[in-house]
């Protein structure tokens, strides 16, 4: 390894920042006893089953609790008041910009007595009112995506229409080029033109400046958990553009070791000619993915690292249409 090399390993992990990421899931409800008042001062922590990272609350003199800027993914929250028995509530699954109810209703007792509630998580969206709708990891993994551009399955949600966003060429009118790195989906979330869409990764604006309804960044299908689309009733804190929010959630260093890789290949076997053309054109599509992440410090701290490879060969054939004059 060069000396160059390892000082530019050694400053990235010096650097904090750019392994932060902002996120805006929350777990709230409230804490009350057997006669249904209030429990203040109640301690309240949410705990990532998959990194073991906690967050903490109490109480509010109502009862009530908030726990916000939580990661997507499955959490347990427990409760501890003295002179209360400790209550766990385990499995609640957090998506992307979601926001979870979970109450508690905590016997008298002694705090080492644990009482584990094994109530279903509604899994209806009550504590917002926007319109929105989540692809799942399973979702993108599975379903088939035309040039592997995930945001093809943004025109399957609810309110949503919208044209072919890539064709088999990796590229069409919309500027889904497969060797650029800014992508404009022809999507209209709500009756609104697609230049109003307002796209992020982790809850950071990847919107390019200049162009409107433009993405710079897209992650590869193989390294994103979640995407959440927003079409309607934004809250204040996503009320930037009138058309669909879209939030793509990549996936995270967890305290077990996971990774993986695969190899897309498309060719022109398949293809039929143009009517205009005479043979069909050559073409190849290889692209390749891997990824790996995993603990530096199990319950602290993570890393995910993925490498994507793009190699394409023949060109796309266009016609235009030329009306002769009279």
């Amino acid at each position: 390894m060069s000396i160059r090399f390892r000082l530019l390993f050694v400053g990235l992990l010096a650097t904090p920042w750019l392994a932060l990421a902002q996120f805006n899931c929350a777990v709230q409800g409230t804490v009350t006893d057997p006669s249904g008042g209030g429990v203040p001062d109640a301690a309240v922590r949410a705990r990532n089953l998959a990194t073991g990272v906690t967050r903490e609350t109490v109480s509010s003199t109502e009862g009530v609790y908030r726990i916000l800027s939580l990661a997507p993914g499955p959490y347990e929250v427990t409760v501890e008041k003295t002179g209360f028995s400790k209550a766990k509530r385990s499995s609640i699954p957090l998506g992307a910009g979601g926001s979870v109810k979970v109450d508690f209703v905590i016997e008298l007792g002694a705090v080492s007595q644990e009482v584990t509630v094994a109530a279903q998580t509604s899994s209806v969206e009550t504590e917002q009112s926007e319109v929105s709708g989540r692809i799942s990891e399973t979702q993108v993994r599975e379903l088939p995506l035309n040039g592997r551009n995930l945001l093809n399955l943004l025109a399957l949600q609810p309110g949503v229409t919208g044209r072919g966003l890539s064709s088999s060429m990796g590229t069409n009118s919309s500027g889904n080029d497969s060797f650029s790195g800014e992508t404009a989906p022809a999507v209209y979330g709500s009756g609104m033109r697609y230049e109003a869409n307002d796209f992020s990764v982790n809850d950071s604006s990847t919107n390019e400046v200049v162009r409107p309804g433009v993405s710079n960044l897209v992650p590869g299908a193989d390294t994103v958990e979640e995407v959440e689309l927003v079409t309607n009733n934004f809250s204040a804190t996503e009320g930037r553009s009138s058309g669909a929010r879209v939030q793509l959630i990549t996936k995270s260093g967890t305290n077990e070791f996971h990774g993986g890789a695969s190899e897309y290949f498309t060719n022109n076997t398949l293809s039929s000619r143009n009517v205009f053309s005479s043979v069909i054109p050559v073409f190849r599509k290889n692209e390749f993915t891997a990824f790996l992440g995993g603990p530096i410090k199990k319950q602290r701290t993570f890393f995910f690292a993925d490498y994507e490879g793009l190699r394409q060969s023949g060109a796309p054939e266009f016609v235009n249409d030329f009306e002769t004059p009279t």
